[in-house]
C-alpha cells in the first residue's frame, strides 16, 4: 500500500476531497494520565516523569496513558539492561564443541540495543524527540524559555563576537 499523502500536499495538487475528512477532528483530552495499576514502582516513577515532560510541552497527557505506558515500561527495561551490563560487562566466554575459547556478546547487550529503539520511537510518538519539540508551538512554551534566552544574552556579553576582518 503506498504511503498516504499530506493534506497540504493534497490541497496543493487539486486531489483533496472533502468527503473524505472527519467531521470532527480528533482532539486529546485534558486532564492528567495516571499510571496503569499493573506497573511497577520504577516503572511507574517513569511513567510520571514521561508524563511531566509531555505536560510541560503543553500536551495534555490523558489520551496518550498507553504511549506513556510503553514508553515507561522500555524506559525501565533500558534502565535494567544497562545495570545488568554495567555489572558483568558486554561479553562472556564459553567454549566451542572443539574445546576454543569464544566469547560471545551477553543478552543484555541486544535487549539494550532494541529498548533504545523502542524508547526513541514512543519518545517521537510523545513529542518528546529534539525534532518532535522543534516542531512545538513557541508561544505556548513556558516563560522558563525566555529566561534562558535572558541568560544566554548575559552570557555572550562575557564573550563578544569576534570582529570582522578587513580585506
Amino acid at each position: 500500500m503506498p504511503a498516504r499523502k499530506p493534506r497540504a500536499l493534497k490541497l496543493l495538487t487539486g486531489t483533496f476531497r472533502k468527503d473524505r475528512e472527519p467531521r470532527k477532528p480528533a482532539r486529546p483530552r485534558r486532564g492528567r494520565a495516571q499510571p496503569p495499576a499493573f506497573l511497577s514502582a520504577d516503572q511507574r516513577r517513569a511513567f510520571r516523569q514521561l508524563a511531566a515532560e509531555t505536560e510541560a510541552i503543553g500536551t495534555p497527557t490523558r489520551s496518550f496513558t498507553h504511549a506513556l505506558t510503553g514508553g515507561a515500561v522500555v524506559w525501565t527495561t533500558f534502565a535494567q539492561c544497562n545495570r545488568a551490563i554495567a555489572e558483568h560487562g558486554e561479553t562472556y566466554a564459553t567454549t566451542t564443541t572443539t574445546g576454543a575459547p569464544k566469547l560471545l556478546p551477553r543478552p543484555e547487550v541486544a535487549l539494550r540495543n532494541t529498548a533504545l529503539r523502542l524508547l526513541r520511537l514512543y519518545l517521537s510518538e510523545l513529542g518528546l524527540s529534539p525534532v518532535a519539540i522543534g516542531r512545538v508551538d513557541r508561544a505556548a512554551l513556558p516563560a522558563t524559555i525566555e529566561r534562558d534566552a535572558d541568560e544566554w544574552a548575559r552570557f555572550q556579553r562575557f564573550f563578544p563576537a569576534p570582529k570582522p576582518r578587513r580585506a
